[in-house]
């Protein structure tokens, strides 16, 4: 493989950028996206009031850093109603488990499952309502049905570093199981 054509003069002005200035520049901006942690095991409730679920703790996510989060969920086919799930920074509830607003709806009893995305923003002042938050849902065995919902924010993130991400859920029936499972956290910026 022949090498990058490399000019012998640059114009006025113009100055090469060098791996070290690559280097330089993401560490300045700190473009690299690291994974916080991850709770793997899978975590059931059939309560009708919200539950936690998937907890990471421990974590040190600073005010400056954007936060995505990732997490399978599902739910049996127990009734014809629906499940519900929220997040929680820190013990701030921030998108709570809201009876009328599903992301698993169905008319009849189905086995769901689906994954959970949310994207927040860095926790500074003026700028503290959170990201969206994003359900896609499918339903077992129906071919090509998806959907995608976002909820509403029910309180301001915390303007605190991030120590405890905790996913919740309950269901509009007890005979529903609903479940988390796969939780991870990433981070950039900052």
């Amino acid at each position: 493989m022949s090498p990058l054509y490399a000019p012998t003069a640059w114009a006025a002005g113009v100055t090469p950028l060098s791996q070290a200035n690559l280097n330089n520049l993401e560490t300045q901006n700190d473009l690299s996206i690291r994974e916080e942690g991850s709770h793997l095991a899978e975590q059931t409730t059939t309560n009708v009031a919200a539950t936690s679920l998937s907890t990471l703790g421990g974590l040190t996510i600073e005010t400056a850093e954007w936060i995505m989060v990732f997490c399978e969920y599902r739910i049996d086919a127990g009734h014809a109603s629906a499940g519900s799930f929220g997040l929680q920074l820190n013990a701030t509830n921030i998108l709570v488990p809201d009876a009328s607003v599903f992301p698993c709806t169905r008319p009849i009893a189905l086995v769901e499952s689906g994954v959970l995305y949310v994207l927040l923003g860095p926790r500074e002042a003026n700028y503290l309502d959170t990201g969206i938050q994003w359900v896609r849902s499918y339903q077992s065995g129906v071919s090509g049905f998806g959907a995608t919902y976002a909820a509403a924010a029910t309180a301001t993130q915390p303007n605190a570093q991030i120590t405890d991400i905790t996913v919740r859920g309950l269901v509009a029936n007890g005979l529903n199981t609903i479940a988390t499972k796969n939780l991870y956290v990433y981070t950039f910026g900052g």
